[in-house]
């Protein structure tokens, strides 16, 4: 029997915790072992998505963002202040500014002032960049 997995309304999927992520709402999940999703906690994974909700315990429903070309809450790992800057994912699931080969999910939508900041994002399928250059100039 094949399954497939529907992207919700709100741009979401539900895919099992490998743990609990409490703590990790609005940070970057990358998939792992056996279909669940985990914390992105290397530079530049590969991400699944933005975590939506807080899975208290392993396998409870963890909702992915994964629409691509479509906003969520996520937090910086520094502070971005300029729209448009491309997005990595730093150790801890923050998003940072992408430099060259890195692997890009996004664009930031709304500033952050540092790290830690919730801020808005366009989530992108991931996607290697090379050569990585953000306009400065507002338009």
């Amino acid at each position: 029997m094949a399954s497939s997995i529907v992207i919700g309304s709100d741009g979401c999927i539900s895919l099992p915790a490998y743990a609990t992520l409490a703590a990790y709402q609005y940070h970057g999940v990358k998939l792992y072992a056996g279909g669940y999703v985990t914390i992105g906690d290397a530079d530049g994974d590969l991400l699944v998505g933005v975590l939506q909700n807080i899975p208290a315990a392993k396998e409870e429903p963890a909702h992915v963002f994964v629409q691509s070309g479509g906003i969520c809450m996520a937090y910086a790992g520094e502070a971005l202040a300029t729209i448009g800057t491309l997005l990595t994912t730093d150790q801890y699931g923050h998003f940072i500014a992408a430099v060259d080969a890195d692997v890009v999910c996004g664009k930031v939508f709304t500033t952050a002032g540092a790290s830690g900041d919730l801020f808005m994002m366009i989530f992108e399928t991931p996607h290697h960049a090379a050569n990585v250059s953000v306009s400065t100039t507002g338009s």
